[in-house]
């Protein structure tokens, strides 16, 4: 059978000496008629999507990023080449933000995919179409930065459900890493670059050996870049007046405001005493602007390794192997919140001071205050360490059925620390009667303030540790049952073995009183599953209007140790009235189910943070927000359907088209918002999480119960129900398409394409009580249209490409009135040579990529910040420059 697929321009003209960079086309997929089978020596053909070996997906699109754009493409990750697919976002967990979709939990500032928007726990990544141990306490996904670029062949996408074949999580899709198993040879590779105030690095290595019955290959790739700082970039601020937006300056600052009886007075700039206290103006308040000593991304230090082998000991039993190992490292600086603190002075303080025209005989004030100590900045790093080993044996049956036995073991460990405020410390340094030790919140800066009492005051200290633990074992059978006059009818069944962990939490407090706190959960997963491909029609029967018509069915019953069982159907349909023209559609239902880091919370806690609040009469509110355990999380379902068409004129060789219709109908929604920092600025939507009413013995239970982090309990604080639950539900539809067009002409070959996503709806519910509202083209949440286009030229040994990406505007819902977010243009441009002579320079290449060509900055958003890291990037104009050599 000849599947549909879409996939990259390079893909579509492998066989040219040049490729353009990635932008999505639909090719044929070159599968093995369904009656042969490949050479000993020769790998079966890897496609996503079916269980059945060599079978493209039936009814679903596939997209696919071939190993000649991801050389190309201007990136140094896995990661990075997949966001440059219309069909995922930057949205949820991403090292450049930890906002929407996901986000709040990604304390170690890994990468992850979001197909379609609706999150990165919808969307399944395999390696080489099998699981990986997932990163980070989360549990949602693996970060595909994993593996080495350079021993990737391609990556397939399957923006469509996919449950009934691979299980949970593929409710949006499954992203697929294809790797160079069978590679032969050997090839360097170097990159250097970056943008202002900005570098990056690559090295990578890949070296293989084939003989006729056997071969071996060993990948490595080291990666850096480093951090880009808030303060090299001048719309990285609170203040947004300078370019028509608002002022987010927050009021805790150094020096600070008393708050008493009601009145604030501003602490003059060179600080107050009691001698000077006239000097308070009443209803005054300081605001100060800290934020861009925040690192917009964090450095990130990346080794990796990939190694498979493969052995066929006797005709019809091959052995096989691979396997990867990951260590990566980040730090990054951040304004340190814990300072930024409302704190309650007692008139023990030797520096007490009370405005005038206040009852002397007031014990105590209140001060909007930044501490002061260990400056503005404090450290945040970490990493993951992660491995997996994969490998299996394949025996020949009667027929052509093959028989697989496979296995897997791999771990993830990662980790993150960071300082936080002794409030203890904090508490006794303001009721200290010694001038010598007490801290004088009534100064200006450090304000002459003892080292040491500042030092205990930053005492306390946060590590978290997640060690993830993934194994299974799957056996299948799968050939050919009869024939057809259109072909053979072909089935896979087979069953498969998971047992999952997560040991997670945290060690915290200050010297003396470290305390550890351990969650740890595990569960075990059976399946089952069968698929039937039936093709109706095909070469040998083909008549009018029935060219070729195949019909597939897939079915998966899972069953999970913690939550349940649930099964899950699959069913598509291609048919192609004539040859160049196929028709395809597809129905199926999916599942996730929670993570064990959604389940088993790893760090509960009451969070102490200050927010912009429309409703506070100071514009900012303290808030708390409450992260906690749910072991009474459901599954999440959803009901998926598409149909498209895919079209390549006999007449026409080089035009390609394709558009496709997808819908998705997704309930029980896991999700939290704990680090959304517009959610008090949204309240109409997020009304069910917010709770300003509540008694002092809730708020008194949740303190006897959890720890108060990143400050002192404030005074009336508006909590935010940040545990992970069964919320809402969500309804998207939408159109893909892509064109293309190449051709040969006396100077060379050009080639052209376009491929973009277009959003009809997106609707959530909040939670199961509230009504659908439409969050198409607002903050957080999808634009209605991506594209990206491509114009290629390449004669000889020469390329060269222009590649532009276009996101539509939307609307900042944060702000009253809506402000509307201009689309975003942005330009890139490849150059390549490839050398032929003979020499030392033969089979060399190098190559210039210049992303943001032409320097465009981010579109401004009224946000702290002032652009939106979820749609755009604010490195602006990045140059790499890229050498490599193979033999």
């Amino acid at each position: 059978m000849i599947g549909s697929a879409v996939a990259v321009l390079s893909a579509a003209i492998a066989s040219a000496p040049a490729t353009a960079q990635a932008v999505a086309e639909p090719v044929q997929q070159d599968v093995p008629p369904p009656q042969e089978t490949a050479a000993p020596s020769q790998p079966d053909i890897i496609v996503t999507g079916s269980l059945i070996r060599g079978a493209a997906p039936v009814g679903s699109p596939l997209i696919a990023v071939g190993r000649e754009s991801l050389t190309e493409s201007g990136t140094l990750t896995v990661s990075d080449a997949l966001k440059e697919v219309p069909q995922i976002t930057g949205l949820g967990v991403d090292e450049s933000h930890r906002g929407a979709q996901g986000g709040s939990s990604n304390i170690f500032y890994n990468n992850q995919v979001n197909l379609r928007s609706i999150g990165p726990q919808a969307t399944l990544t395999l390696v080489n179409g099998h699981r990986a141990p997932s990163t980070g306490t989360a549990g949602y996904s693996i970060d595909p930065s994993i593996i080495p670029t350079l021993a990737v062949e391609r990556l397939e996408v399957v923006a469509d459900g996919a449950s009934a074949t691979y299980g949970s999580d593929a409710i949006a899709g499954v992203a697929n890493i294809i790797t160079r198993n069978r590679f032969d040879g050997l090839e360097v590779s170097a990159r250097l670059g970056g943008a202002d105030d900005y570098n990056e690095n690559q090295q990578g290595l890949i070296v293989g050996k084939q003989w006729a019955n056997a071969g071996v290959m060993l990948a490595f790739e080291h990666s850096y870049h480093s951090r880009l700082e808030g303060a090299d970039r001048p719309y990285f601020r609170y203040d947004q007046t300078e370019f028509g937006g608002r002022d987010y300056r927050p009021n805790q600052c150094n020096p600070g405001t008393i708050l008493v009886g009601g009145v604030r007075y501003a602490i003059p700039a060179g600080g107050v005493t009691p001698d000077t206290a006239d000097l308070l103006v009443p209803n005054t308040r300081n605001t100060c602007d800290v934020w861009n000593t925040r690192t917009i991304l964090p450095e990130q230090d990346r080794i990796s390794f990939f190694g498979a082998a493969h052995w066929e000991p006797t005709e019809g039993v091959r052995i096989f192997a691979e396997g990867y190992y990951y260590d990566r490292r980040f730090n990054l600086s951040a304004p340190n919140t814990t300072p930024a603190q409302t704190i309650t002075v007692p008139s023990s303080n030797p520096f007490f001071v009370l405005p005038p025209g206040v009852d002397p005989a007031t014990e105590s004030v209140r001060i909007e205050y930044y501490v002061p100590g260990v400056g503005p900045q404090f450290v945040h790093k970490g990493g993951a360490r992660s491995w997996q080993a994969f490998g299996g044996v394949e025996v020949d049956l009667l027929g052509d059925f093959r028989a697989t036995v496979q296995g897997a073991y791999g771990k993830d460990k990662s980790e993150a620390e960071y300082p936080q405020l002794n409030s203890a410390a904090l508490t006794a340094a303001l009721s200290d009667p010694d001038p010598a030790t007490a801290l004088n919140p009534f100064a200006s800066g450090i304000g002459g303030n003892n080292p040491a009492t500042l030092a205990s005051i930053f005492s306390n200290y946060f590590y978290a540790p997640g060690d993830t633990e993934q194994k299974f074992v799957e056996a299948k059978v799968d050939g050919s049952l009869f024939m057809l006059p259109g072909g053979a009818v072909r089935i896979a069944v087979g069953g498969t073995y998971r047992e999952e962990s997560l040991v997670a939490g945290s060690i915290a407090g200050p010297p003396g009183g470290i305390r550890t706190s351990v969650t740890s959960g595990a569960r075990d997963i059976k399946a089952v599953y069968a698929e039937v491909l039936v093709p109706l029609f095909g070469a040998d029967n083909a008549t009018t209007f029935f060219n070729r018509l195949t019909l597939n069915a897939a079915i998966r019953h899972e069953d999970y140790s913690d939550v349940g069982p649930t099964t899950n159907p699959k069913f598509g349909i291609e048919w192609s009235p004539v040859a160049g023209l196929s028709l395809r559609g597809s129905y199926g239902t999916s599942f996730r189910a929670p993570s064990l880091g959604e389940i088993y919370n790893p760090n509960p806690a009451l969070n102490v943070n200050n927010f912009v609040d429309p409703q506070s009469p100071t514009g900012r509110s303290d808030v708390l927000g409450w992260s906690d355990n749910n072991p009474d999380l459901k599954p999440e379902t959803a009901e998926t359907y598409s149909f498209g068409f895919e079209l390549a004129p006999t007449g026409l060789p080089g035009l390609r088209a394709s558009g496709n219709y997808f819908n998705i109908d997704y309930e029980g929604q896991i999700a939290r918002y704990l680090n959304v920092n517009t959610v008090l600025q949204q309240e109409a939507f997020f009304a069910p999480i917010i709770i300003r009413e509540y008694s002092q013995e809730f708020l008194d239970s949740l303190v006897a119960r959890l720890p108060v982090r990143n400050g002192v309990l404030p005074a009336n604080p508006v909590i935010i129900d940040a545990r992970y639950r069964n919320l809402g539900a969500l309804k998207v539809s939408g159109l893909d398409g892509t064109l293309s067009y190449r051709f040969d002409t006396g100077i060379g070959q050009l080639r052209a394409a376009v491929a973009g996503t277009y959003f009809l709806n997106y609707d959530v519910a909040i939670s199961p009580t509230s009504g659908f509202v439409s969050r198409l083209d607002t903050l957080d949440y999808p634009q209605r249209l991506n594209l990206r286009g491509t114009l290629g030229w390449s004669l000889d040994q020469l390329n060269a490409s222009v590649q532009v990406a276009y996101t539509s505007p939307y609307d900042n819902t944060s702000v009253e009135p809506v402000q509307r977010i201009k689309g975003s243009t942005v330009t890139d441009l490849h150059l390549g040579y490839e050398f032929e002579s003979s020499g030392v320079l033969k089979n060399a290449t190098i190559a210039i990529d210049i992303s943001n060509l032409f320097d465009v900055d981010p579109p401004f958003a009224d946000l702290i910040g002032g652009f939106d890291p979820n749609v755009a990037s604010a490195l602006g104009r990045r140059v790499l420059v890229s050498l490599g050599w193979k033999i």
